[in-house]
């Protein structure tokens, strides 16, 4: 068993610089993990029939649990895309909570790949690509250090000299998915953002 942390992370400041023709939103910000973290348990065994089995231990509802979970979603494209016959289980285990904004799932999707990746090192050559076919932060997961992100969350430049700190982290009592958040930004500064192919 291959046993991974998931770190929540934080933006330390962020500001979107343009929208491409796809809708998505170029930004500018600074990714630094947190303490919170998820585990994430990973079972490796060879099967006739590839397949991932999740198994979640989490207090919020709102955290899927079957394959739209974006920790089993990993699994499988890695399983796809390295054409390996292997059955993969999952054991999850939540502290970072959904709607915060805080990276919880794409997290487990990085720690995921992060650990099939250790296991099979040659198997997926462009695993950042992989990785954003299942969202834009999850290729910062893959190496979850303080970063300077641009493009869509796809470009990640080390910041080495960023010390640690103590902040205080207060959560919403209404969760916000990402989607609706831009959309609700987009609405305010529609015409003020310079569109970018």
């Amino acid at each position: 068993m291959l046993s991974l942390q998931a770190p929540a992370k934080l933006n330390l400041g962020l500001r979107i610089v343009g929208v491409r023709d796809d809708g998505n939103h170029e930004l500018e910000s600074v990714f630094a993990p947190l303490e919170l973290q998820d585990r994430v348990d990973l079972e490796i065994e060879p099967a006739q029939i590839p397949g991932v089995r999740l198994e979640l231990r989490s207090d919020d509802p709102e955290v899927p649990e079957g394959p739209e979970n974006l920790a089993a979603r990993a699994a499988h494209a890695f399983l796809e895309a390295a054409a390996l016959r292997l059955r993969v289980r999952i054991r999850l285990a939540k502290s970072i909570p959904a709607g915060a904004g805080l990276g919880g799932g794409s997290s487990d999707a990085g720690a995921v790949l992060r650990g099939l990746r250790e296991l099979y090192p040659a198997a997926v050559p462009d695993l950042p690509r992989l990785a954003l076919g299942l969202g834009a932060d999850v290729p910062y997961f893959l190496d979850p250090r303080p970063a300077f992100v641009t493009g869509i969350g796809e470009r990640c430049e080390p910041l080495p000299g960023l010390s640690a700190f103590w902040l205080v982290l207060l959560l919403p009592r209404e969760k916000l998915a990402t989607a609706a958040v831009y959309r609700a930004w987009d609405a305010e500064c529609d015409g003020l953002t310079p569109r970018s192919a």
